[in-house]
């Protein structure tokens, strides 16, 4: 299962190992981010792409996964109006698994939160 992809789908990083960090906690504002979580604060490299990853906030939130660094985040938008801000909504404490479609977590909180992600199993195309 594949999260939700906000863009088109990048090149997953090649010869990742997961002997890295494996959990990063993300502060959650009620304004879109788009934040990069593959840099040092967060799983210090791209290799969570082709891994599944734990998603769960102590607040509802609305996200997807993108490779736009400029992404926008719009949870009114549907019909195929801005396919590209269109997002799924996680309620509050209800954990979810699936590999990122994208390098970037775009999220918008319903409330101020902690997100906390994890990286639970390793990927294999095919399985």
């Amino acid at each position: 299962m594949t999260g939700p992809a906000g863009g088109v789908i990048g090149t997953p990083a090649t010869g990742a190992t997961v002997g890295r960090t494996t959990l990063s906690a993300v502060n959650i504002t009620t304004a879109t981010q788009v934040i990069d979580l593959s840099d040092t604060n967060h799983f210090a490299g791209d290799f969570y792409v082709m891994r599944f990853v734990r998603i769960i906030c102590d607040q509802g939130i609305f996200y997807y996964w993108s490779n736009n660094a400029a992404a926008v985040l719009d949870e009114t938008k549907k019909d195929g109006t801005n396919r590209d801000q269109q997002c799924d909504w996680l309620p509050s404490s209800t954990p979810r698994e699936e590999v990122p479609s994208g390098r970037y977590f775009v999220v918008k909180g319903q409330a101020a939160g902690t997100a906390r992600l994890s990286i639970v199993q390793t990927y294999k195309p095919g399985q």
